[in-house]
């Protein structure tokens, strides 16, 4: 799709989080290329709708409808984590759920990979 394509879906994207963050609390962030991170306070909430609300199509410039999908990494923060420790588990269930087709989304425990 090129770049100006790119950027808008990335646009979109993050207009579409913030809406969903909105809803269920927490904060987004953008985390590197492609990759956002969603951040909430107590339990999870609404982890299972995120793949909705980025699956949607998005109507780009090109008059083409682009459907996506998401590759979702869950991890609960203990009292003996860093920052460094989350994100290497958030990241490793984003890419135990890319190994596993794209769409589905898993949460790192420590002990194994579960599907959310």
């Amino acid at each position: 799709y090129g770049h100006m394509i790119g950027d808008e879906v990335l646009i979109e994207i993050a207009q579409r989080l913030n809406e969903f963050v909105q809803h269920v609390g927490g904060q987004v962030y953008r985390f590197s290329d492609d990759e956002f991170m969603l951040v909430q306070t107590g339990s999870l909430s609404g982890v299972e709708q995120i793949n909705e609300v980025i699956s949607q199509g998005i109507h780009a410039s090109n008059g083409e409808v682009i459907h996506l999908t998401a590759s979702v990494g869950v991890t609960l923060v203990q009292s003996t984590d860093t920052v460094d420790s989350v994100l290497q588990k958030a990241d490793a269930a984003m890419y135990i759920a890319k190994s596993n087709g794209g769409d589905p989304g898993f949460q790192y425990d420590g002990y194994s990979d579960k599907g959310i």
